[in-house]
């Protein structure tokens, strides 16, 4: 070791000392912020995506309608299968409103959330 690492490390660790700590309170407060908006995120997310699977349910009888036909017509789905895909859009539809989602999130929202702590 020359030198120059000595005066490195010890450069180094100056600088570490010389910050304020009114500084260092304002950056931890700033990351508490920035946790819990990313935490309500994935809350939100894991809400969604509970919620989705719930609406597939629901319309389990629509969504098998369009994927035997799918299965039947291979490529020309798209073609063959318009009014099962129509069918099966309108049950997701109503199922998958931003109103039962808010009614969804308020009673299943604390559930998820104690659950993902």
């Amino acid at each position: 070791m020359g030198p120059k690492n000595s005066e490195y490390r010890q450069h180094k660790n100056q600088s570490f000392d010389k910050i304020p700590t009114q500084k260092m309170s304002a950056k931890d407060q700033s990351r508490d912020a920035r946790l819990s908006v990313n935490f309500s995120h994935k809350a939100d997310s894991v809400l969604r995506s509970k919620f989705n699977a719930e609406a597939l349910v629901s319309c389990q009888s629509t969504t098998k309608a369009f994927g035997d036909c799918a299965k039947r017509t291979g490529l020309g789905v798209v073609f063959q299968c318009r009014q099962e895909n129509r069918d099966m859009n309108l049950c997701l539809s109503t199922f998958n409103t931003e109103e039962n989602f808010e009614n969804y999130k308020q009673k299943r929202g604390q559930e998820i959330i104690k659950a993902s702590k």
